[in-house]
């Protein structure tokens, strides 16, 4: 999986599953006689049902700021991933930069080195290490 995509994936999962919640209207939650659960867009059989208000389209739950719980928890988890995702390359990035300070410095101490070296197998030894590692 492409993980710079995640956050883009996660906004449309949770856009999608508001579209289809505002397309669907209520939805009902009750226990069969079975003790199963059924969901329904249909009124329950029986009038003594309790319909739960967290099922319902019309309106969010108290207190959810616009989502409900399941659809909050995953937002939730979607920007914590981005969070940790976006503080990983920074840290990589500024460690690629510390790794790119401390070769340029190496590769200037090389080409000092080698413009006082006198000795051919020294100089030898000092440009192949700027081949190596600076060029």
């Amino acid at each position: 999986m492409n993980w710079k995509r995640l956050p883009v994936a996660g906004a449309t999962a949770i856009a999608l599953v508001l579209q289809g919640a505002a397309m669907a209207g209520d939805i009902y939650r009750w226990t069969g006689e079975d003790g199963q659960p059924h969901f329904s867009d249909i009124a329950p059989p029986d009038r003594d049902t309790v319909i739960h208000p967290s099922y319902s389209s019309n309106g969010p739950a108290s207190g959810s700021g616009g989502l409900r719980h399941g659809e909050r928890r995953l937002l939730e988890r979607v920007m914590l991933e981005a969070g940790k995702k976006r503080r990983a390359r920074e840290s990589l990035g500024s460690q690629a930069n510390q790794r790119r300070a401390e070769l340029r410095q190496y590769c200037r101490g090389i080409r000092t080195q080698l413009r006082e070296a006198r000795d051919h197998d020294r100089r030898k030894h000092l440009t192949s290490e700027l081949r190596k590692h600076c060029w």
